[in-house]
């Protein structure tokens, strides 16, 4: 049989490329169907280990840090009014997201700030019209809450985090 595999292959090279090519295809696609991958420490225990059901229900209690994070970048930097806006369009769409429940950006960042004796909270960039933007570029260079997290310090890159909603696969 060994004689005639490789008779197969010698005189019909063509065929048995395609042969082999069509049945890697169909092992490779009935695995990558079904392939899943797992990050989280689910998979290093067993399903019944202690430890592992009270991480499981601190998360169902107390909310998890699985996230989706898109990085955004502009050698000439983000702070205007165009960047701003493809941030908040992006920013609007992270909320249409299947199981996303929370999302930050530079956009939607909430600044809090005093105007006449009242403490006024609201998104820094609400609006993109250049002269808001041009005041409030150094609150953005500045804030603590902003800087090494939503946005870079030079504010070439920034990034849109959005929080995912804890799935399980049974309720504890």
């Amino acid at each position: 049989m060994r004689k005639t595999f490789l008779k197969f292959i010698v005189t019909r090279p063509g065929l048995a490329f395609a042969a082999t090519t069509l049945i890697c295809a169909v092992l490779a696609s009935a695995i990558l169907f079904n392939y899943k991958t797992d990050f989280s420490p689910k998979v290093w225990f067993e399903k019944d280990y202690p430890e592992l059901q009270t991480y499981e229900q601190f998360e169902v209690e107390f909310g998890n840090d699985d996230s989706i994070i898109l990085a955004v970048h502009n050698s000439q930097g983000l702070l205007n009014s165009r960047s701003l806006s493809l941030i908040r369009e992006i920013t609007e769409r992270f909320w249409k997201l299947n199981d996303v429940i929370r999302v930050d950006s530079v956009t939607n960042y909430q600044w809090a700030h005093s105007t006449d004796n009242e403490i006024v909270i609201e998104p820094l960039f609400s609006e993109m019209k250049n002269d808001v933007v041009l005041e409030r570029r150094q609150v953005a260079l500045s804030d603590a809450g902003i800087q090494g997290y939503l946005l870079n310090r030079t504010a070439r890159t920034a990034l849109i985090h959005g929080q995912l909603k804890p799935s399980f696969d049974q309720q504890l």
